[in-house]
């Protein structure tokens, strides 16, 4: 576990979300740990001021908006505050390094770390052009990537995929998509200003220009839309597919999160905020913020039988912690796996029954496999082993 991930659980418990199992792991950390017992260790913990420094920043990053004048009255308790959170962070890091016997994974005995990791994915993705040509944008350099009729299509500083309007007007329609491999993630500004960012395994196709009385894109896998408003023209968004997977989405100005996988049980459209129509076969759903829109095929993936409901309520943390660089894990554990799999670039492999192991945990996506899954186990009395780029799960 890493600072900042000892760090979201006592966010977590500060916030009031907490769960019962990751409270015991709180409490855990807090009783066996004396801080008199383990002097403050430059080496594994970091420069002391440094440490203390970090822990105002991240709590200050990772507490939800709503909790902003709880993070500042926190702050002006001033030293008193420090003393408190700095022996909890140094329990989690000691704990962690020493607690070997709660580990799923096997590590060597030089530098306690597990024998195979995998890394986290990445700002990975490739355009390509409406001639054919493909841009690894990754690993290609930031400025003018390509001049798509008036449009300049631009790498910024920042890794974002940018395409910037000319003054005059496209004659011909032409089509640029994106594409993110399993282990990437990308964002791009569409001619219009509209922002999207695309989740591992996913694809956008959208034209150069919006020329037409509305704006239409494709999209497979998960994205997040924060849609410029145009009330003149408006942003429709079509998850294509021969079976009863297939919808659209009809936009005005808004944000939203559409998880489009293949391998997931339904599509699931999550508005944040503004107004959206969710529209399949003729009827149409209103989606008002904090509301769900679920869409599920028919019997053996055919489109008759298909249905749309609408869930109150849904988890807006959970469904666009990706987008925020971080997993908020609910549910089933095959669930979850999926996630990682995709995020990891890794199969997954179960032996014996775990369809009954639920979670509830927060973790960053920065984190190694290895981090997170000792965290499920730590938290759903589950096992892990990490093999080359597989992953078995166990009882």
């Amino acid at each position: 576990m890493t600072k900042d991930d000892f760090l979201a659980l006592y966010e977590r418990s500060l916030s009031g979300i907490i769960t019962p199992e990751e409270k015991k792991l709180l409490e855990l950390y807090r009783d066996e740990f004396v801080l008199a017992d383990h002097p403050w260790d430059e080496v594994l913990m970091g420069n002391r001021e440094g440490t203390g420094k970090l822990i105002y920043s991240g709590i200050e990053a990772g507490m939800a908006k709503d909790h902003r004048k709880a993070v500042r009255s926190l702050f002006s308790v001033g030293i008193k505050v420090a003393a408190v959170l700095l022996p909890l962070i140094v329990a989690g890091i000691y704990l962690w390094r020493e607690a070997k016997n709660k580990d799923s994974l096997p590590v060597t005995e030089q530098t306690g770390r597990p024998v195979n990791d995998v890394p986290p994915g990445g700002n990975r993705a490739v355009l390509t052009l409406a001639n054919g040509s493909s841009i690894v944008l990754d690993s290609a350099q930031n400025g003018l990537l390509s001049q798509q009729g008036s449009t300049k299509v631009m790498k910024t500083e920042n890794g974002q995929l940018s395409y910037m309007k000319g003054r005059t007007a496209d004659n011909v329609l032409a089509y640029n998509t994106i594409s993110t491999p399993r282990g990437g993630q990308y964002n791009v500004v569409l001619p219009d200003g509209s922002r999207v960012w695309l989740d591992a395994a996913s694809s956008l196709r959208f034209p150069t220009a919006f020329t037409g009385e509305e704006r239409r894109v494709e999209v497979t896998g998960e994205a997040f839309f924060e849609i410029a408003r145009d009330p003149a023209r408006p942003f429709k968004v079509i998850v294509p597919g021969t079976t009863g997977r297939s919808m659209e989405i009809a936009v005005l100005g808004t944000s939203f999160n559409i998880m489009a996988y293949e391998e997931e049980d339904a599509v699931r459209t999550t508005l944040v905020e503004g107004a959206v129509k969710v529209e399949k076969d003729g009827q149409a759903w209103q989606l008002k913020p904090g509301q769900q829109g679920i869409l599920k095929e028919g019997v053996s993936g055919k489109k008759e039988g298909a249905s749309v409901s609408v869930e109150n309520d849904a988890d807006i943390d959970a469904v666009t912690a990706w987008k925020n660089g971080r997993f908020e894990f609910r549910g089933n554990i095959k669930g979850i796996m999926r996630q990682i799999a995709r995020w990891y670039d890794v199969e997954v492999e179960y032996e014996g029954n775990v369809s009954d192991k639920a979670f509830n945990v927060a973790i960053s996506r920065a984190s190694n496999a290895s981090e997170v899954l000792k965290f499920l186990a730590l938290t759903g009395s589950i096992h892990f082993a990490i093999e080359g780029r597989k992953i078995k799960v166990m009882p």
